[in-house]
Protein backbone atom coordinates (compact mmCIF):
# COMPACT_ATOMS: atom_id res chain seq x y z
CA UNK A 1 0.00 0.00 0.00
CA UNK A 2 1.30 3.43 -1.41
CA UNK A 3 1.67 5.77 2.07
CA UNK A 4 3.41 9.10 1.93
CA UNK A 5 4.22 11.56 4.45
CA UNK A 6 4.70 15.15 4.48
CA UNK A 7 6.13 17.39 7.54
CA UNK A 8 7.69 20.79 8.32
CA UNK A 9 6.66 24.01 9.07
CA UNK A 10 6.99 25.49 4.98
CA UNK A 11 3.09 25.61 4.72
CA UNK A 12 2.89 26.08 1.39
CA UNK A 13 5.60 23.91 0.14
CA UNK A 14 3.93 20.95 2.39
CA UNK A 15 1.00 21.67 0.68
CA UNK A 16 1.75 22.30 -3.06
CA UNK A 17 4.00 18.58 -2.58
CA UNK A 18 0.63 17.06 -1.10
CA UNK A 19 -0.96 18.43 -4.38
CA UNK A 20 1.07 17.10 -6.73
CA UNK A 21 1.36 13.71 -4.65
CA UNK A 22 -2.49 13.03 -4.75
CA UNK A 23 -3.05 14.17 -8.23
CA UNK A 24 -0.24 12.35 -9.55
CA UNK A 25 -1.90 8.82 -7.73
CA UNK A 26 -5.06 9.44 -8.77
CA UNK A 27 -4.86 10.79 -12.40
CA UNK A 28 -5.48 14.61 -13.06
CA UNK A 29 -8.80 13.94 -14.20
CA UNK A 30 -10.20 12.05 -11.02
CA UNK A 31 -13.11 13.43 -9.56
CA UNK A 32 -13.72 14.38 -5.32
CA UNK A 33 -15.40 11.16 -4.37
CA UNK A 34 -11.95 9.42 -4.89
CA UNK A 35 -10.38 11.66 -2.26
CA UNK A 36 -11.49 11.67 1.37
CA UNK A 37 -9.74 14.38 4.34
CA UNK A 38 -10.07 13.72 8.02
CA UNK A 39 -8.03 15.37 11.18
CA UNK A 40 -6.02 14.06 13.63
CA UNK A 41 -7.77 15.68 16.66
CA UNK A 42 -11.32 14.32 15.70
CA UNK A 43 -10.70 11.46 13.31
CA UNK A 44 -12.52 8.18 14.43
CA UNK A 45 -9.52 5.58 13.22
CA UNK A 46 -12.25 2.66 12.62
CA UNK A 47 -14.06 4.72 10.14
CA UNK A 48 -10.76 5.10 8.09
CA UNK A 49 -9.98 1.46 8.83
CA UNK A 50 -13.76 0.79 7.11
CA UNK A 51 -12.83 3.13 4.50
CA UNK A 52 -9.49 1.81 3.49
CA UNK A 53 -11.02 -1.52 3.13
CA UNK A 54 -13.63 -0.43 0.72
CA UNK A 55 -13.57 0.55 -2.58
CA UNK A 56 -15.53 3.15 -4.60
CA UNK A 57 -17.95 1.87 -7.85
CA UNK A 58 -16.91 5.05 -9.29
CA UNK A 59 -12.90 5.30 -8.86
CA UNK A 60 -10.10 2.85 -9.48
CA UNK A 61 -8.47 4.00 -6.70
CA UNK A 62 -8.49 6.48 -3.44
CA UNK A 63 -6.42 8.99 -1.57
CA UNK A 64 -6.59 9.17 2.04
CA UNK A 65 -5.57 12.37 3.79
CA UNK A 66 -5.19 12.94 7.28
CA UNK A 67 -3.97 16.26 8.25
CA UNK A 68 -2.54 16.86 11.79
CA UNK A 69 -1.75 13.64 11.43
CA UNK A 70 0.50 13.86 14.93
CA UNK A 71 -2.53 15.27 17.07
CA UNK A 72 -4.19 11.73 16.84
CA UNK A 73 -4.23 9.82 20.45
CA UNK A 74 -2.00 6.81 20.91
CA UNK A 75 -4.72 4.62 20.38
CA UNK A 76 -5.85 5.58 17.68
CA UNK A 77 -2.18 5.18 15.97
CA UNK A 78 -2.10 1.63 17.12
CA UNK A 79 -5.97 0.99 15.44
CA UNK A 80 -4.67 3.17 12.17
CA UNK A 81 -0.78 0.83 12.11
CA UNK A 82 -2.69 -2.03 12.15
CA UNK A 83 -5.12 -1.21 9.38
CA UNK A 84 -2.28 0.60 7.19
CA UNK A 85 0.16 -2.80 7.20
CA UNK A 86 -2.65 -4.99 5.55
CA UNK A 87 -2.41 -4.61 1.60
CA UNK A 88 -4.67 -2.16 -1.09
CA UNK A 89 -2.73 -1.21 -3.85
CA UNK A 90 -5.70 0.70 -4.98
CA UNK A 91 -5.98 3.55 -1.43
CA UNK A 92 -3.10 5.76 -0.64
CA UNK A 93 -2.35 7.10 2.82
CA UNK A 94 -1.32 10.71 2.73
CA UNK A 95 -0.37 11.88 6.26
CA UNK A 96 0.19 15.67 6.95
CA UNK A 97 2.35 17.27 10.08
CA UNK A 98 4.25 20.18 11.17
CA UNK A 99 5.89 17.88 14.09
CA UNK A 100 5.76 14.12 14.45
CA UNK A 101 7.37 12.43 17.09
CA UNK A 102 9.83 10.05 15.82
CA UNK A 103 9.73 7.66 18.26
CA UNK A 104 5.83 6.51 17.71
CA UNK A 105 5.44 3.41 16.16
CA UNK A 106 2.96 4.80 13.32
CA UNK A 107 5.37 7.34 12.19
CA UNK A 108 8.26 4.71 12.29
CA UNK A 109 6.43 2.85 9.65
CA UNK A 110 5.58 5.56 7.03
CA UNK A 111 9.47 6.33 7.53
CA UNK A 112 10.36 2.96 6.91
CA UNK A 113 7.50 1.83 4.17
CA UNK A 114 6.39 5.20 2.99
CA UNK A 115 7.50 8.22 0.45
CA UNK A 116 8.52 11.01 3.04
CA UNK A 117 9.15 14.58 2.26
CA UNK A 118 10.59 17.20 4.92
CA UNK A 119 9.54 20.99 4.26
CA UNK A 120 11.23 23.71 6.38
CA UNK A 121 10.45 27.23 6.03
CA UNK A 122 13.29 29.19 5.27
CA UNK A 123 15.27 31.39 8.24
CA UNK A 124 14.68 34.96 7.88
CA UNK A 125 17.60 36.01 6.30
CA UNK A 126 16.88 33.20 3.42
CA UNK A 127 13.69 34.50 2.47
CA UNK A 128 14.68 36.39 -0.51
CA UNK A 129 16.16 33.30 -2.17
CA UNK A 130 13.05 31.63 -1.30
CA UNK A 131 10.99 34.44 -3.08
CA UNK A 132 13.16 33.81 -6.41
CA UNK A 133 12.51 30.06 -6.07
CA UNK A 134 9.00 30.45 -5.47
CA UNK A 135 8.16 32.90 -8.49
CA UNK A 136 10.59 30.96 -11.11
CA UNK A 137 8.95 27.17 -10.14
CA UNK A 138 4.60 28.36 -9.01
CA UNK A 139 4.67 31.65 -11.15
CA UNK A 140 6.91 31.40 -14.09
CA UNK A 141 8.56 34.79 -13.03
CA UNK A 142 11.83 35.60 -12.42
CA UNK A 143 12.38 37.89 -9.38
CA UNK A 144 15.98 38.45 -8.72
CA UNK A 145 17.51 38.56 -5.08
CA UNK A 146 17.74 42.16 -4.77
CA UNK A 147 13.88 42.73 -5.18
CA UNK A 148 12.89 39.85 -3.44
CA UNK A 149 14.87 41.33 -0.35
CA UNK A 150 13.24 44.75 -1.35
CA UNK A 151 9.24 42.62 -1.29
CA UNK A 152 10.37 41.01 1.93
CA UNK A 153 11.39 44.34 3.80
CA UNK A 154 8.19 45.46 3.02
CA UNK A 155 6.00 42.68 3.57
CA UNK A 156 7.36 40.82 6.57
CA UNK A 157 8.49 36.99 6.61
CA UNK A 158 5.24 35.59 7.28
CA UNK A 159 5.06 33.00 3.95
CA UNK A 160 1.75 33.24 2.90
CA UNK A 161 1.24 37.30 2.83
CA UNK A 162 4.82 37.03 0.36
CA UNK A 163 3.00 34.51 -1.66
CA UNK A 164 -0.08 36.33 -1.98
CA UNK A 165 1.68 39.75 -2.84
CA UNK A 166 3.65 37.40 -5.48
CA UNK A 167 -0.17 35.86 -6.51
CA UNK A 168 -1.09 39.45 -7.24
CA UNK A 169 2.09 40.80 -8.88
CA UNK A 170 1.34 37.33 -11.08
CA UNK A 171 -2.22 38.11 -12.17
CA UNK A 172 -1.99 41.60 -13.08
CA UNK A 173 1.64 41.97 -14.73
CA UNK A 174 1.77 40.64 -18.66
CA UNK A 175 2.85 37.13 -19.45
CA UNK A 176 6.21 35.69 -18.81
CA UNK A 177 7.54 39.77 -17.51
CA UNK A 178 9.85 39.86 -14.81
CA UNK A 179 8.85 41.21 -11.30
CA UNK A 180 11.04 44.34 -11.01
CA UNK A 181 11.21 46.99 -8.09
CA UNK A 182 9.07 49.04 -10.04
CA UNK A 183 6.22 46.61 -10.14
CA UNK A 184 6.32 45.89 -6.42
CA UNK A 185 6.47 49.68 -5.42
CA UNK A 186 3.51 50.25 -7.92
CA UNK A 187 1.24 47.37 -6.92
CA UNK A 188 2.56 46.41 -2.87
CA UNK A 189 1.78 47.87 0.26
CA UNK A 190 3.80 47.28 3.60
CA UNK A 191 1.95 45.63 5.61
CA UNK A 192 3.09 47.35 9.07
CA UNK A 193 4.62 50.64 8.70
CA UNK A 194 5.85 50.36 12.14
CA UNK A 195 8.40 47.36 11.46
CA UNK A 196 10.35 49.95 9.25
CA UNK A 197 10.55 52.44 11.93
CA UNK A 198 11.50 49.84 14.49
CA UNK A 199 14.17 48.64 12.87
CA UNK A 200 15.41 51.74 11.54
CA UNK A 201 15.25 53.79 14.67
CA UNK A 202 17.35 50.40 15.94
CA UNK A 203 19.97 51.08 12.75
CA UNK A 204 20.14 54.47 13.79
CA UNK A 205 20.43 54.34 17.92
CA UNK A 206 17.21 56.27 18.51
CA UNK A 207 15.93 54.59 21.36
CA UNK A 208 12.75 57.50 21.89
CA UNK A 209 11.70 56.09 18.61
CA UNK A 210 12.46 52.48 18.88
CA UNK A 211 10.21 52.06 22.12
CA UNK A 212 7.62 53.77 20.96
CA UNK A 213 7.21 51.98 17.31
CA UNK A 214 7.63 48.88 19.71
CA UNK A 215 5.06 49.41 21.78
CA UNK A 216 2.89 49.98 18.55
CA UNK A 217 3.70 46.18 16.97
CA UNK A 218 3.32 44.49 20.65
CA UNK A 219 -0.07 46.24 21.11
CA UNK A 220 -1.00 45.24 17.38
CA UNK A 221 -0.38 41.93 18.44
CA UNK A 222 2.92 40.87 16.63
CA UNK A 223 5.20 38.62 18.65
CA UNK A 224 7.83 39.34 20.65
CA UNK A 225 10.06 36.83 18.38
CA UNK A 226 9.12 37.56 14.90
CA UNK A 227 9.84 41.22 16.02
CA UNK A 228 13.14 39.79 17.23
CA UNK A 229 13.52 37.32 13.69
CA UNK A 230 12.68 41.08 11.65
CA UNK A 231 15.57 42.73 13.68
CA UNK A 232 18.01 39.85 13.33
CA UNK A 233 17.76 40.13 9.85
CA UNK A 234 17.89 43.21 9.54
CA UNK A 235 21.34 43.92 11.93
CA UNK A 236 22.54 41.47 9.88
CA UNK A 237 22.79 43.09 7.06
CA UNK A 238 23.52 46.10 8.74
CA UNK A 239 26.81 44.10 9.94
CA UNK A 240 27.85 42.63 6.22
CA UNK A 241 27.31 46.50 5.26
CA UNK A 242 29.51 47.95 7.72
CA UNK A 243 31.80 45.07 6.64
CA UNK A 244 32.12 46.55 3.34
CA UNK A 245 32.04 49.98 4.41
CA UNK A 246 35.54 48.97 6.26
CA UNK A 247 36.99 47.59 2.56
CA UNK A 248 36.06 51.08 1.16
CA UNK A 249 33.13 49.72 -1.38
CA UNK A 250 30.33 52.44 -2.51
CA UNK A 251 27.04 51.81 -1.31
CA UNK A 252 26.67 50.82 -4.93
CA UNK A 253 28.78 48.39 -5.26
CA UNK A 254 27.94 46.86 -1.91
CA UNK A 255 24.36 46.51 -2.85
CA UNK A 256 25.39 44.71 -6.10
CA UNK A 257 27.32 42.10 -3.79
CA UNK A 258 24.62 41.73 -0.94
CA UNK A 259 22.08 41.35 -4.06
CA UNK A 260 20.22 44.45 -2.15
CA UNK A 261 17.73 46.88 -4.10
CA UNK A 262 19.99 50.40 -3.73
CA UNK A 263 17.12 52.64 -4.29
CA UNK A 264 15.20 51.07 -1.57
CA UNK A 265 17.85 49.72 1.02
CA UNK A 266 20.40 52.80 0.65
CA UNK A 267 18.79 55.82 -1.01
CA UNK A 268 14.98 55.41 1.02
CA UNK A 269 15.78 53.14 4.08
CA UNK A 270 19.68 54.64 4.66
CA UNK A 271 20.92 51.30 4.96
CA UNK A 272 24.60 52.86 5.13
CA UNK A 273 23.97 55.46 7.53
CA UNK A 274 22.74 52.74 9.32
CA UNK A 275 25.73 50.34 9.15
CA UNK A 276 27.93 53.07 10.01
CA UNK A 277 26.13 53.93 13.95
CA UNK A 278 28.22 51.07 14.96
CA UNK A 279 31.55 49.63 14.88
CA UNK A 280 31.97 45.84 13.37
CA UNK A 281 32.42 44.17 16.49
CA UNK A 282 29.35 45.92 18.06
CA UNK A 283 27.10 44.62 15.34
CA UNK A 284 28.49 41.59 15.78
CA UNK A 285 27.71 41.37 19.20
CA UNK A 286 24.14 42.95 18.50
CA UNK A 287 23.81 40.02 16.10
CA UNK A 288 24.88 37.33 18.39
CA UNK A 289 22.46 38.94 21.13
CA UNK A 290 19.24 38.93 18.66
CA UNK A 291 20.04 35.22 18.21
CA UNK A 292 20.21 34.24 22.21
CA UNK A 293 16.76 36.78 22.58
CA UNK A 294 14.75 34.55 19.94
CA UNK A 295 15.17 31.63 21.63
CA UNK A 296 14.44 33.48 25.45
CA UNK A 297 10.77 34.94 23.45
CA UNK A 298 9.87 31.26 22.12
CA UNK A 299 11.07 29.55 24.92
CA UNK A 300 8.79 32.31 27.10
CA UNK A 301 12.07 33.23 29.42
CA UNK A 302 11.19 36.83 28.18
CA UNK A 303 6.99 37.47 28.25
CA UNK A 304 6.36 40.53 30.10
CA UNK A 305 6.00 43.50 28.41
CA UNK A 306 8.75 45.65 30.41
CA UNK A 307 11.04 42.35 29.77
CA UNK A 308 10.71 42.53 26.22
CA UNK A 309 11.24 46.52 26.67
CA UNK A 310 14.27 46.27 28.09
CA UNK A 311 16.20 43.18 26.39
CA UNK A 312 15.53 45.49 22.93
CA UNK A 313 16.76 48.66 24.93
CA UNK A 314 19.51 47.22 25.80
CA UNK A 315 21.00 47.38 22.40
CA UNK A 316 20.72 50.85 21.96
Amino acid sequence: MPLFGFIGDDELAKSDALEKAIEKWLGPESDSYARELYFGEELDPYVIAQSYDTMSLFAPKKAILIRGIDKTSASSQEVLLSCFKQSNDGVAVFAEATKWDARQALRKYFSKHGTWLESKAPKAWDIPQWLNTRARVKYSRILSISDASYLKDLIGIDLNDLDMELSKLDTFLPEKSPILAKDIEEMVSPRNADIFVFQNSMGMRDKAKMLHSLRSLVDSGDPAFLLCMRLYSHCLTLLRICSCLQKGKSDKEIADELQLNYYFHFRTQRYAEQAKSRPLALWKKIVSRLSRMELDFKQGRLSERFEIELAFAAMM
